[in-house]
């Protein structure tokens, strides 16, 4: 292993944004489970700064690998800061999951509905954006393994359209949330919160063990990728303030007084 090897390079900051050269490829060498770390060089060259300045190839980004993929990765990669995750390019994916998609008409509006063979793991309400759905299954899974199939979806979109007309409480529908260990509490926690009532985004830090991260859990909240199964509706303010909602307000609103949860 020489000198330059990735694993002999000491830990160095968090994740930040990538900006890439065309040749700026080197790899990216993780243990299994492990965080993974690529760490950027620059080199003298051409560049708007003129001849001799200093080009960055690729500053330093770290985060954690999908699931499924192996432990040493030939790829570029970028931080994807809307999204919140790692956005892979490469050809050694491998092991990773399929995602299969359908966009429906439901009683609420638009809504874009993906699953993997382990369950739900992405639902968008109307009033969010089509390109985010998009965008956030080829940042979890690849462009190649997302596939339009609506059938595998139908029993998803039956159970929603049956909690709109008030006769469903508990969802049946195995889900495949993937997220950070923080997010995973958090949305632990927004699971538990029985059909009918509320809690606060501080109610949830305390019960997460982390009181005055607050602030936190309502990112946390923001980022659900499968709100109403994942009823992050029913997090609200400590003064009884709906705040925000992926969805738009109204929708969360909505929601509430159909559960009876607000008058």
């Amino acid at each position: 292993m020489g000198p330059d090897s990735p694993l002999r390079q000491p830990p160095i900051g968090d994740g930040q944004p990538a900006h890439r050269h065309p040749r700026g490829r080197r790899p990216l060498l993780r243990a299994p489970g492990s965080p993974w770390l690529h760490r950027g060089r620059e080199r003298r060259g051409r560049a708007s700064g003129g001849a001799g300045a200093l080009r960055p190839l690729d500053t330093v980004i770290t985060g954690t690998l999908p699931d499924g993929l192996t432990d040493c990765l030939i790829a570029k990669a970028r931080f994807d800061g809307t999204n919140g995750a790692m956005r892979l390019y490469g050809r050694n994916r491998k092991n990773v999951d399929k995602v299969y998609y359908g966009v429906f008409n439901s009683s609420l509006g638009v809504v874009c509905i993906a699953s993997t063979g382990k369950g739900v793991c992405k639902i968008t309400l109307p009033g969010e954006s089509e390109e985010d759905f998009f965008g956030w299954l080829e940042a979890h899974f690849g462009s190649q393994n997302v596939i339009e199939d609506r059938h595998r979806n139908e029993g998803v979109l039956a159970e929603l359209e049956s909690y709109l007309a008030g006769e469903l409480r508990d969802f049946q529908s195995p889900l495949d949330l993937r997220g950070t260990e923080f997010q995973m509490k958090v949305w632990r926690e927004v699971r538990a919160i029985p059909y009918g009532t509320t809690c606060s985004y501080r109610d949830i830090a305390e019960r997460i063990g982390h009181p005055r991260a607050y602030r936190a859990v309502g990112a946390a909240n923001r980022a659900n990728p499968i709100p109403i199964i994942v009823p992050c509706h029913r997090v609200i303010g400590r003064d009884g303030s709906l705040r925000g909602y992926g969805g738009g307000l109204p929708i969360k609103e909505r929601l509430l007084r159909l559960e009876r949860a607000i008058g």
